[in-house]
């Protein structure tokens, strides 16, 4: 929702962005309408023609299956010149700071993140590959309270006490001031 808001404010949208997402941001902005439910279940019953999809992230949570309905949903629900875009992580050169089990849970979601770019590449014949850059720089204990609040899909499953012996790992791992590169590809 936070992408979507920012493009909003960016671009100055006619009609206010819709966030879909079956996990509710706690610090959702007022810029956006949001809906907490499943990427597949929103299209299906929406009616309305979009100008663009962004999808994020958290496609790789989707069966094989599952994701082809949600491309050709998306696909069917795109206005004339509509867009999808969908972001996911750089799987080769993004330096965000991990620890032991995260790292892990990281590398797994890559995996298939490679296999979501075939079925993408498969599933649309017209596509571009453009990849973002963020510059990030924030304190070590800033980024604690993110992982505290599992802000990335790879921490989703893990327990209070990985998250706690994660958080005791970055500590001693990183410096107080962290700076890397996020590296999104936008398709």
């Amino acid at each position: 929702a936070n992408i979507i808001s920012h493009l909003n404010k960016k671009y100055k949208f006619i009609k206010k962005p819709i966030g879909v997402d079956i996990y509710k941001n706690n610090k959702l902005k007022k810029n956006i309408i949001f809906r907490k439910m499943n990427g597949i279940t929103f299209l299906k019953k929406s009616k309305t023609k979009f100008d663009f999809i962004i999808i994020k992230q958290t496609i790789h949570f989707f069966k094989s299956k599952h994701l082809y309905i949600l491309l050709n949903l998306a696909k069917r629900s795109l206005s004339k010149e509509g867009k999808i875009l969908i972001f996911l992580l750089e799987n080769k050169n993004n330096e965000i700071p991990v620890f032991n089990k995260m790292r892990k849970k990281l590398e797994h979601s890559f995996k298939i993140d490679n296999k979501i770019i075939k079925k993408i590449k498969n599933n649309f014949k017209k596509y571009h590959l453009i990849k973002f850059t963020f510059n990030v720089h924030i304190s070590r204990n800033q980024y604690i309270k993110m992982i505290k609040k599992k802000y990335i899909s790879c921490l989703m499953k893990l327990s209070k006490n990985d998250i706690d012996q994660g958080v005791a790992e970055i500590k001693i791992k990183y410096q107080k001031d962290l700076k890397f590169k996020d590296i999104l590809n936008c398709f």
